[in-house]
């Protein structure tokens, strides 16, 4: 991952299969959201950056396209994969995290892949 600080651009060591798709800068920190480059289980990941460092938060069986936060909250999405019977689909799924990315939760609020979220206050914005 590269980023620029002070008129300067850097690169932050990450991991070589990841594919970067999102980035948030916030109150809270910077948060990436990327996606494991991988022939099995889809995986992705949310890396919170640090003063040069990289410290990565692992899903499986998730595809995460975009972050976003308000405060103390960081919110990142995508798609999840769910096989019901023979059925398998991309169902949107949301994860948050309320404490500055120590813990994450997750919702899937019964949509297609989710390609776009926003909000104000307590009001969060998604578009599948």
């Amino acid at each position: 991952m590269v980023v620029c600080r002070g008129g300067s651009w850097g690169a932050i060591p990450t991991r070589a299969d990841l594919f970067f798709s999102g980035v948030w800068v916030g109150e809270s920190g910077t948060f990436a959201v990327a996606n494991i480059l991988t022939n099995e289980v889809p995986r992705a990941a949310i890396v919170q950056l640090d003063h040069g460092s990289a410290q990565m938060r692992q899903l499986d069986d998730v595809q995460l396209g975009v972050v976003w936060g308000t405060g103390p909250t960081i919110f990142a999405a995508g798609s999840q994969v769910v096989t019901e019977g023979e059925r398998t689909q991309h169902l949107g799924i949301v994860v948050w995290s309320r404490d500055r990315g120590q813990t994450w939760t997750a919702t899937r609020p019964g949509t297609g892949e989710i390609v776009a979220i926003g909000g104000t206050g307590s009001l969060l914005h998604v578009l599948a």
